[in-house]
């Protein structure tokens, strides 16, 4: 089950933010996986969701792994401090990064797993950042 902590806005609509460059976390919630943090405000936790879609792509790429020993971040960040268009995988924090525009779009959210999940069984990171096997991410982030 989700739940809801760290919340500073909790139903006001703002997504806060700074002066600098630096984002407000206005949001986290935790769940059995995933550490989700919002830089922007949601209508609705996600928890159960990013559940779900790990467990539609290992089913959908016939793969079952643990996500991690550790709960893997997924931070949900404003669009002006994405450096890729829609998300990102950061190998060496394990961290996902979704731009806030995209918040409820599964498929860019199952790609970054995607990343993940390669990662973990080993793949190569040039075949993982290539996005080989090409079927993988074509096929499952639809699933």
């Amino acid at each position: 089950m989700a739940s809801l902590a760290g919340c500073t806005g909790c139903g006001s609509g703002s997504g806060g933010g700074s002066s600098d460059s630096s984002p407000v976390v206005d949001w986290s919630e935790t769940s059995e996986n995933f550490n989700i943090s919002y830089d922007v405000a949601v209508d609705h936790l996600i928890a159960a969701d990013l559940e779900r879609y790990w467990v539609e792509v290992q089913t959908c790429a016939g793969i079952s792994a643990p996500v991690t020993p550790y709960k893997v971040p997924v931070l949900y960040v404003p669009a002006d401090q994405m450096p890729l268009p829609t998300g990102s995988y950061t190998t060496d924090t394990h961290t996902i990064h979704i731009d806030e525009r995209y918040v409820t779009i599964s498929i860019v959210v199952k790609h970054e797993m995607i990343h993940h999940l390669l990662e973990i069984i080993g793949t190569p990171i040039e075949q993982n950042e290539a996005h080989e096997p090409e079927w993988l991410f074509n096929t499952c982030i639809y699933s």
